[in-house]
């Protein structure tokens, strides 16, 4: 099972908004708890951070945490079945 986290709304603006004009700061951030790096205003994700998303989302026991491509893996231990979820910046 994989888990992306990108927010597609952030792809489509409004229909409502003037052209030009964004609502808010126009950052989308995959977890809102999250900072950002103070050269690129993209967001900074651990292995740790992710990992704690994860199980806070789906609960079960963090076994690993791999890194794959610009994001990571991470893979749960939960009733007795080893899932792995894909988390992506």
């Amino acid at each position: 099972m994989l888990f992306n986290t990108a927010i597609a709304a952030a792809a489509h603006p409004g229909k409502d908004r003037e052209p030009g004009k964004q609502r808010g700061n126009g950052m989308s951030l995959p977890f809102p708890m999250l900072g950002t790096r103070e050269t690129g205003g993209a967001p900074k994700l651990s292995p740790d951070m992710a990992a704690r998303e994860i199980q806070r989302r789906h609960g079960g026991r963090v076994l690993a945490v791999q890194p794959d491509g610009a994001g990571y893996r991470v893979k749960m231990l939960k009733n007795g079945e080893v899932r792995i979820y894909q988390v992506d910046p």
